[in-house]
């Protein structure tokens, strides 16, 4: 675990206020500290324990340098809320930095590197390889700030979706706030079944004291489903490898998600943590 924390890289044009508003909100709102890099260069490397990757930013990030800092000390100000600044210590080569990666959670918007979407609710292929990577879900805001005031977990019944089920369930309890499961019915699944699968991995009594409610839709079109997700909820749902995502290219479920649906977005890849945020092993 990395001490509860979030890892914020600052964006010093208009939108990066935005996106750290969500951060501050984000931290707020679970009793999370908050650190935040302002970089220097457009490169930087985070060492996983499998891989390293180099990050390439959007030139946006570190256009106007001189005035990071103070930038993002008064969006702290306005909010009220106080994080720490680091300065990475070490560095693999004269330009790149190293990012820790002992940490709980990271935010990136929807775009993080040059020509990597192609529109607006797009998540680009730079942050989708952090997202493959990370053993930390990974949080995409939307560009405006918006306060969200309730949890909504995609549950399919996967392995990852079991992880982004146990993550939703603590971010509810951290909260308060009520939490909401959406399930679209695969296989001719029944609602026993998948209670089934939550009941195995010993999450039914924490599922029920922070549950409001568990839409399963055994037909329909599940784009048409989502239109029922409340507009000011978190997602949080399970990515890559189990069935919705491999390699560097979205499958159907969240390929359809993550480019029609405007809210913010916390995703958890296949190298996220077994024991994340609980002591069950899923």
């Amino acid at each position: 675990m990395g001490n509860n924390q979030l890892l914020h890289i600052f964006r010093n044009i208009p939108f990066g206020k935005e996106t750290l508003l969500h951060s501050i909100d984000f931290c707020r709102k679970l009793d999370l500290k908050l650190t935040i890099y302002t970089p220097r260069t457009k490169k930087f490397l985070m060492y996983f324990s499998q891989n390293t990757l180099e990050v390439n930013l959007d030139a946006s990030y570190v256009k106007y340098p001189q005035t990071a800092r103070e930038h993002a000390e008064a969006v702290l100000e306005y909010a009220g809320y106080k994080a720490t600044f680091i300065e990475p210590e070490t560095f693999t080569a004269s330009s790149l930095p190293d990012l820790p990666t002992d940490i709980d959670f990271m935010t990136c918007p929807r775009v993080i590197s040059d020509l990597s979407a192609k529109g607006p609710l797009s998540i680009g292929a730079g942050v989708r390889e952090i997202l493959r990577r990370a053993p930390f879900p990974v949080l995409i805001p939307i560009q405006g700030f918006q306060d969200w005031k309730s949890v909504a977990v995609l549950f399919g019944g996967s392995r990852n979706g079991l992880r982004a089920l146990n993550i939703g369930i603590n971010i509810a309890k951290a909260s308060g706030l009520p939490l909401d499961v959406f399930t679209q019915s695969e296989k001719n699944f029944k609602r026993s079944d998948y209670e089934e699968i939550v009941e195995r991995h010993h999450l039914t009594q924490d599922l029920q004291d922070t549950l409001r409610k568990w839409e399963i839709y055994e037909g329909g079109e599940f784009i048409d489903n989502l239109f029922y997700i409340p507009h000011d909820a978190l997602i949080v749902m399970g990515i890559f490898g189990y069935g919705l995502v491999k390699d560097k290219f979205f499958g159907n479920i969240a390929e359809t998600v993550q480019s029609s649906c405007a809210n913010t977005l916390l995703l958890a890849g296949p190298e996220m943590r077994k024991d994340y945020w609980r002591h069950v092993s899923l």
